[in-house]
This record gives C-alpha cells, structure tokens and sequence, in this order.
C-alpha cells in the first residue's frame, strides 16, 4: 500500500512520516488573487448569467438594438457585481473561520483521518464532531479497539502503515505493521 508511515505510542509524542500532508482545513474557494477570474467562471456556469449576457451581446449589434447599447449592460454588471460581493463575503467569513480552526491547539493530529485505539470512557466509545469535513452537526459514534482499549495507556506503541490523505472521508484503509 502506497502512503504514510505512522509511528504511535498512546501517552507519549506521536511522529508522522514527512511525506503525508498537513491537516490544514481550508474550506475557501478564493483568494485574492483568482477571485474575479475564478468567480466569474463560476457565475457564467448558471442559466440566469448566460441569458443576461445573450440578451447584452445582442443589443450591442445595430440592427438589433432595442435600447442603448450601454444601458442593456447594466442588468448583467449589476447582477455580476451584487453576486461577486456575496461570494466575496461568504469566502471571507470562510477564511476567517478556517484561520480560527487552523489556530486550535490540538493534541495529536492526523491529516483527517484516525485510528481511535484508547479512549478513558469504559464502554470504549468516542464522539467525533466531522462538522468541518462533512457539514453535519450531529455527533458520530466511533469505538476504540478492542485490542487496545482494555491495556493502560503509555503502553501501547507500534506502526501503521496507511493510505495517503484523500478527499474520501468515510473509508480509512490501514495496516498494523508493529505492535508492542
């Protein structure tokens, strides 16, 4: 299996490989380098636009002229205009809270994907917030393993060899390859 080497020891520092990616959360579609261009490619992907800039282009030929050429614009830059400044404060507040995440203290991390194999509950299970990867709220019910949720934690170290980083949040393929 191709991808990252984890090296794991429940109470004690945990080590990646250097070859798997962060686990930056970015939820933006923008910066400010490729907004217009970006957005502008986004809103032509809709009817309503297509229509707008039809009905613009048509009045700019002579003979087709209904009304002034420039005022048969101001339609279609006003509906341009009024939806960049949504998209543009949407993406913003996105930033902001994707800053705000970012720039939580966590304790372990692991690009989006993990192994739960201690928990202190007794029954052994977790609930995991996934509000950031999938936009549910509800809480998800995830059990630690069986092997290891009954061993005291510190002692529990060993290998696993897993998948690189990928966009399928709800399949996570891994092998132990050492276990102590």
């Amino acid at each position: 299996m191709e991808g990252c080497e984890i090296t794991w020891s429940l109470g004690r520092h945990l080590e990646t490989n250097p070859l798997s990616a962060g686990n930056k959360i970015t939820t933006s579609k923008y910066t400010l380098i490729n907004f217009q261009p970006k957005n502008l490619f986004i809103q032509f992907h809709q009817v309503a636009y297509i229509y707008f800039l039809a009905i613009a282009t048509l009045n700019q030929l002579p003979p087709l002229v209904v009304f002034g050429r420039t005022v048969s614009l101001f339609p279609l830059l006003f509906i341009l205009t009024v939806t960049a400044i949504k998209d543009g404060y949407e993406d913003w507040r996105r930033h902001r809270s994707d800053r705000n995440e970012n720039n939580k203290e966590s304790l372990v991390t692991i690009p989006c994907d993990m192994v739960l194999m201690w928990i202190s509950d007794p029954s052994g299970i977790a609930y995991i917030q996934t509000m950031n990867l999938d936009g549910e709220s509800n809480l998800k019910t995830r059990y630690a393993r069986q092997e290891t949720s009954l061993m005291p934690l510190g002692s529990i170290s060993g290998v696993i060899r897993c998948e690189q980083p990928n966009r399928n949040i709800y399949e996570f393929t891994a092998n132990r390859v050492k276990w102590s």
